[in-house]
């Protein structure tokens, strides 16, 4: 008997169709995890953000502060 070994073409079908779908989850994924990254990366610059205008508030209230209290 002179039998081949090998794939069939209905199992290399099946292969990549079942390839396909883990690299898609996979792709689906990562781009959710890329956007909650880039979503957390804007709010702690937002964050910073309003902390250094809050640093320069309380600085020119506390210098305000001492000025008027000096001037007398």
């Amino acid at each position: 008997m002179n039998r081949q070994s090998g794939f069939t073409l209905v199992e290399m079908l099946v292969a990549v169709a079942i390839f396909s779908l883990l690299l898609s989850l996979l792709m689906l994924g990562y781009s959710q995890g890329l956007s909650m990254w880039q979503r957390g990366q804007d709010r702690s610059e937002t964050w910073l953000s309003l902390e250094y205008r809050h640093q320069l508030l309380r600085t020119l209230f506390f210098g305000a502060r001492l000025a008027d209290y000096r001037g007398r």
